[in-house]
């Protein structure tokens, strides 16, 4: 019998991994200072969502009941989210009364990859990685075949970015990081994620991960970089890029598993698509009321920082209250199809 990782209601050192990528994402765009020098984070960050999306892949008996379910748990929340963000956007500027810096409009996801709230891009993506797979694993059942239309996608994605194919809606991106969800769907198969795994050889692999990982975060001429939400390649190679992302997602993985389980972190990480998509909005007012209330510029580590930690706690507000009066649109309520059916908390969508 296949061994399945979906048999438990919950695995809590997934749900700590999805934290500390959350905490990374937040980071990465409340304190943008801090970008040059942590760059090494971009191998870990959207890479590590991508295969823990895979890791829970299930087909749902068919290709039909696979599109309601990430139609629900995905593209609700996205359109959603977009349309709620265009409304703040607006409202915003009107209370204001100036023209923001960046001008956007409602029909930016059509146009171009740079739209207001920035990181519901990961679940447009995310959808149609979910999507491309789901074919493929119920057109091949052979692992090799798999893996040759995972290969040839990226490929595809790569060649888009190479002679500047437009990143329509994120397909792109979502082709180019199909190797991070095929990742996640293989490594369910193996003895990796559970308890009774090799201890000896875990802890080989997670010690040579964490040599790779500190090797490529502080060697200098190490460093590729791939912008995950314009498909755009800026330094280094495609096989630089899935090679240490892989490293860095192994690594993460195995010390979560040693870890187990950190209260406040785990607990964002089960609710990471409520954190995905408020954050920046959420920011918007506490940046306003930090540099308002003590007379400071935005452009400063520590007020940046301080932003971080305050948008983090406020966490602990804005989660339960978005569950509560915005279920279906934050993945916990399916609005179309059997609204009866219960909600797999373990999934990452």
């Amino acid at each position: 019998m296949e061994k399945n990782i979906l048999s438990k209601p919950r695995i809590e050192f997934i749900d700590l991994a999805k934290g500390v990528c959350i905490i990374l994402v937040v980071l990465l765009h409340i304190v943008p200072l801090l970008n040059d020098k942590l760059d090494f984070l971009s191998y870990l960050r959207m890479p590590l969502y991508f295969c823990l999306s895979g890791l829970f892949f299930k087909d749902y008996g068919s290709l039909k009941n696979f599109t309601i379910r990430k139609v629900n748990k995905i593209l609700i929340p996205f359109v959603a989210w977009y349309v709620i963000s265009y409304v703040v956007f607006y409202v915003g500027r009107l209370l204001t009364n100036s023209a923001h810096e960046a001008m956007y409009s409602i029909t930016d996801v059509f146009f171009r990859n740079e739209i207001f709230n920035i990181p519901i891009w990961f679940l447009l993506c995310l959808f149609w990685s979910n999507i491309l797979f789901a074919c493929v694993h119920s057109l091949f059942k052979k692992w090799y075949l798999q893996l040759f239309c995972v290969v040839l996608m990226a490929n595809v994605g790569y060649i888009m970015n190479f002679y500047n194919v437009s990143n329509l809606l994120y397909i792109g991106s979502s082709l180019s990081c199909m190797p991070f969800y095929y990742l996640g769907y293989v490594l369910k198969r193996t003895s990796l994620l559970y308890s009774h795994a090799n201890k000896k050889f875990e802890r080989f692999l997670f010690g040579m991960s964490l040599i790779g990982a500190m090797l490529f975060a502080f060697l200098p001429n190490t460093f590729q970089h791939f912008e995950f939400y314009s498909n755009r390649l800026i330094q280094g190679n495609m096989l630089g890029v899935y090679g240490i992302s892989i490293i860095y997602i192994v690594f993460i993985l195995l010390l979560c598993k040693m870890i187990g389980r950190l209260p406040y972190i785990s607990w964002l990480g089960r609710y990471s698509i409520v954190v995905l998509v408020t954050h920046l909005l959420v920011n918007n007012f506490v940046l306003r009321g930090v540099c308002w209330g003590l007379k400071l510029t935005e452009n400063e580590l520590w007020v940046q920082l301080l932003c971080f930690v305050i948008n983090i706690s406020a966490m602990a507000v804005v989660i339960p209250l978005v569950l509560r009066y915005l279920p279906y649109i934050t993945a916990q309520k399916d609005l179309l199809g059997d609204r009866r059916r219960p909600f797999l908390q373990a999934e990452i969508d």
